[in-house]
């Protein structure tokens, strides 16, 4: 048996060197946290000297990590922060600007003068000097490095009584824009994310500034549940760094579609566009490989590759056997079953030719474990299944070809099912190991767990399972169905 090494966590950070600021807490401590499990180099810097020590000496078991004080608003703190990380370890490749204070608790009527200057400070001119002295020393050592800024869901959507902070997360956009184009030429990438909520005790504080609680405010001010898994899917694969063509068929999805590729280039970084046609008609499919070929052709050489190709869209119509028509049977199959067809054939020419390549589809459970009623639907999902199994063969040197079979996901799809359908999905709850429901699950996904026998999954944890199928990890998996039902069936 040949000694086969275990899969690394982002590769792409191992020996690097990177600075952690707000890293006594929350994200900024579970950021040092895989930086090291990945095998970065971390100085993990706080104001907050007891509390951010005692991590890193606990965090050192994972790799090289250092502790440096510093107050981000002040200059000489982050020069000498800068110095010491260089002074440690050699040089700086990636920076996290992750501290920041709790938001404020006033309206912007009667908001406190000083507590403005405060979080402006800390929160924005903070990331600031950072980013000035992060990217002299990037300069200085040849250019080249990373830096990611944290904004806010507040950067897009402010929430009560919360000017400074808001203020202070809307301008980190900004500053992050302008920083990418200073670094760009020294080959300094800079990008900003701006997370909703978090299992942190910041989080937490400003649940109780708003007068909230994280399930009203989850429920509320976060509508990422309530999109389907394509949404999703298309979040994840750009928070890894894929442009993106986004897809739908009807004029009405034109603007939704065309904020989420705003969102994606805003938070991401890259490329997004959105093409509406119509998969089941050949001309259609024709126009979305010309779009690619718009706007991601190689500038030099014109040449286009596609390499991953995810068919979610889809159409369901249930109901017993005896009211299936013809009109429903056609529309069906030519969406769910020749969409992936023709766009596949499309994009043909344009596959890698190395095996890099994947297409995941997305079948579902109820080909699997025959839900009643849902005769088409069943019959067009396993049909993907077996074209999987036909295709890993014909496309074996160009790409993977799987398909995943979720089962119920708390999408407007299934929020809007008759409570009939539920009942239906409801039946396989029982002996699911997965759907049990969580103190951290929202009311509304408790309400319906409870009456249902247990919870439907969030979008993002299909999307997951599709961004590791996506994965150059995933090479040596083709022809499969990959399960991601939470046991409902199981992979085979």
């Amino acid at each position: 048996m040949p000694d086969v090494a275990e899969a690394q966590v982002f590769p792409v950070l191992k020996g690097k060197v990177a600075i952690v600021t707000g890293a006594a807490q929350g994200m900024g401590r579970a950021t040092a946290e895989i930086f090291l499990k990945a095998g970065a180099k971390v100085v993990m810097c706080d104001i907050k000297e007891k509390e951010c020590q005692e991590v890193a000496e606990e965090l050192s078991r994972l790799g090289d990590v250092i502790f440096v004080k510093a107050d981000i608003s002040k200059s000489a703190d982050v020069q000498n922060l800068v110095n010491k990380t260089v002074a440690e370890f050699g040089r700086l490749d990636a920076a996290v600007n992750n501290a920041a204070l709790t938001p404020d608790s006033t309206p912007l009527i009667d908001f406190d003068e000083d507590y403005w200057n405060k979080i402006m400070n800390v929160d924005l001119t903070g990331p600031a000097l950072c980013c000035k002295y992060e990217m002299q020393q990037m300069i200085k050592q040849g250019g080249k490095g990373t830096i990611v800024n944290i904004g806010s869901v507040n950067s897009f959507k402010p929430q009560p009584r919360m000017p400074a902070y808001t203020s202070a997360k809307h301008a980190i956009i900004g500053l992050t824009k302008h920083a990418s184009i200073e670094g760009g030429p020294h080959g300094i990438r800079v990008n900003a994310i701006a997370p909703g909520p978090i299992y942190s005790k910041m989080s937490a504080d400003a649940l109780i500034t708003m007068g909230t609680t994280e399930e009203e405010f989850v429920r509320q001010a976060t509508t990422l549940f309530r999109f389907g898994i394509g949404a999703a899917i298309v979040r994840n694969l750009a928070s890894k760094g894929c442009n993106i063509i986004v897809n739908h068929a009807t004029a009405s999805s034109d603007q939704a579609a065309s904020e989420l590729c705003e969102e994606l280039e805003v938070a991401h970084g890259v490329k997004a566009i959105w093409v509406r046609a119509d998969i089941s008609k050949r001309e259609e499919c024709d126009n979305i490989v010309k779009a690619a070929k718009t706007h991601f052709a190689n500038p030099e050489t014109g040449k286009l590759q596609i390499d991953i190709i995810i068919h979610n869209a889809g159409i369901g119509i249930v109901g017993p056997l005896e009211d299936v028509v013809e009109e429903d049977f056609q529309r069906m199959y030519a969406v769910n079953v020749m969409g992936p067809i023709l766009l596949t054939s499309a994009s043909l020419p344009y596959l890698p030719t190395d095996r890099s390549g994947r297409i995941v589809m997305m079948s579902s459970v109820n080909s699997k474990v025959g839900t009643r009623h849902t005769s088409l639907y069943s019959g067009t999902k396993g049909a993907l299944e077996a074209m999987a199994r036909v295709w890993c063969h014909e496309l074996a040197e160009r790409a993977t070809v799987n398909t995943i079979n979720p089962g119920a996901v708390m999408t407007d799809m299934y929020l809007s099912a008759s409570d009939a359908m539920k009942d239906r999905v409801a039946v396989f709850n029982s002996g699911a190991p997965l759907v049990a429901l969580r103190p951290c699950d929202t009311p509304e996904v408790r309400k319906i767990g409870e009456r249902f026998g247990g919870r439907a999954a969030y979008d993002y944890e299909i999307a997951g399972m599709v961004a590791i199928l996506c994965s150059p990890e995933a090479g040596w998996c083709t022809g499969s169905i990959i399960s991601a039902n939470g046991g409902v069936s199981f992979s085979y």
